[in-house]
């Protein structure tokens, strides 16, 4: 339910954006992170994609036009079915810069999950 209103407000306040999230890759991942690619399924893709936007939009980043993302997993999934945690680091494209966040993922019964959200400061 959060990660549902979180997504109608994103889009009322940060309308007009578009993104790409990027599939795994075999590049070199970055320092901290074990793998290329999300853990999310697509609808939890999408709802963080625009908490994440509206995040960025409320920190003053000029959130309109497209926007590339490549995620990263930090932390496989641990726990029990319905309640594992994992956690993943997604660096969003916003006008020239990779602005770094790292997203925690818990499952809040069969098939939900909350996130947060850290910005990572530049």
């Amino acid at each position: 339910m959060r990660s549902l209103l979180l997504f109608t407000v994103a889009i009322g306040l940060v309308g007009g954006f578009s993104s790409c999230v990027a599939p795994a890759t075999k590049l070199p991942t970055p320092e901290g992170t074990i793998r290329a690619g999300s853990l999310a399924n697509q609808k939890l893709l999408r709802d963080t994609t625009a908490a994440a936007f509206k995040a960025l939009h409320a920190k003053g980043y000029d959130m309109l036009g497209d926007h590339h993302i490549q995620p990263y997993v930090v932390s496989l999934p641990s726990g029990q079915p319905g309640s594992r945690k994992w956690t993943e680091r997604w660096y969003v494209a916003v006008k020239g810069r990779r602005i770094p966040m790292t997203i925690h993922f818990k499952e809040s019964g069969t098939g939900a999950a909350d996130f947060t959200i850290k910005i990572h400061p530049q």
